[in-house]
């Protein structure tokens, strides 16, 4: 076990570096790009290259988690909490998964009943949030639907993902 955590902070570290770099040229291109709606390539190539900028950021945060999951082993986890918007919170996971779903043709919702503030780790339920977001998409067939619901339950907050998948 102790092997195997070690190789997993190694190589998370060493992708930090690469991924950094992608995400730098890609940031340059979209500087570089014209946001002209009228010309088709010059749309595509934002478009494009949006994708990749918030994949390559979904991938620092993967890296990230595993140092994290290294490091909580020794350490235990350490929590950031900070005052959230749960709507906001729900609306990012969407906006990150959305590339991916749109690939599938599936449709994202959101539900709020009264997403009220909370005390969290943005990026630990951001984590969560597009591991389910993930999964959900993996699962669902195509045209299918997923909804994510944000709702106040006594003093605590529920977020739930359903999906049309399979059961």
């Amino acid at each position: 076990v102790r092997s195997r955590d070690d190789l997993l902070a190694v190589v998370s570290h060493d992708l930090q570096n690469p991924l950094a770099s992608i995400l730098l040229e890609v940031k340059s291109i979209l500087r570089l790009t014209p946001a002209d709606e009228e010309q088709e390539a010059g749309r595509m190539l934002r478009e494009c290259a949006e994708g990749i900028e918030e994949t390559t950021t979904r991938m620092i945060a993967l890296t990230n988690e595993l140092l994290d999951l290294a490091r909580s082993e020794e350490d235990g986890v350490q929590l950031h909490l900070q005052p959230v918007e749960s709507r906001k919170l729900v609306e990012d996971a969407l906006r990150s998964a959305s590339p991916l779903a749109e690939a599938k043709r599936i449709t994202l919702a959101a539900e709020f009943i009264d997403s009220p503030r909370l005390e969290a780790d943005p990026d630990r339920i951001l984590r969560v949030l597009s591991n389910l977001l993930g999964n959900a998409i993996k699962f669902t067939p195509g045209r299918g639907t997923i909804t994510v619901r944000a709702e106040r339950r006594g003093d605590d907050v529920s977020i739930t993902v359903a999906d049309t998948g399979p059961a």
